[in-house]
């Protein structure tokens, strides 16, 4: 068995406010990706906020709207989301690795500071590959 990967990236911002950005994953033909990997890192000037970087699988039991915000991530008695938090300009990514049936076409990134952060994100399919199947899964254009 072999795994197989078909690596996208983009580069986003500056993102300067608070407000959560929709960022679409897309391949080079525009076309919204489900994937199955995404990883977003931030470089930025400061070095003491963090951001959140969600998603929002179809098959996910809690609905987006009931999932909280940056600011209401933190706390003992807040719901979680589903995502992850890194600091800013730390070098470490928020990575996503999910089940076959769990794949997102959207991330969602919010900041809790205001100063602006410049977001790569790598993004797409990982399969395992099987030579009688290689043709039959949609990998973008």
């Amino acid at each position: 068995m072999r795994e197989q990967f078909r690596p996208y990236t983009m580069l986003v911002g500056p993102i300067n406010d608070l407000t959560a950005s929709s960022v679409t994953l897309a391949d080079t033909g525009g076309n919204a990706l489900d994937c199955n990997y995404i990883s977003v890192e931030c470089s930025s000037a400061v070095t003491t906020g963090y951001y959140t970087a969600r998603i929002f699988p179809t098959n996910i039991t809690t609905p987006a709207a009931n999932q909280g915000d940056a600011a209401a991530a933190s706390g003992f008695t807040t719901s979680g989301f589903v995502g992850g938090a890194s600091k800013m300009n730390s070098g470490y990514p928020v990575e996503f690795v999910l089940a076959d049936n769990d794949r997102t076409s959207v991330v969602k990134i919010e900041q809790a500071t205001a100063e602006p952060g410049l977001y790569t994100i790598t993004y797409g399919q990982i399969w395992t590959g099987n030579p009688l199947r290689d043709g039959e899964r949609p990998k973008g254009l």
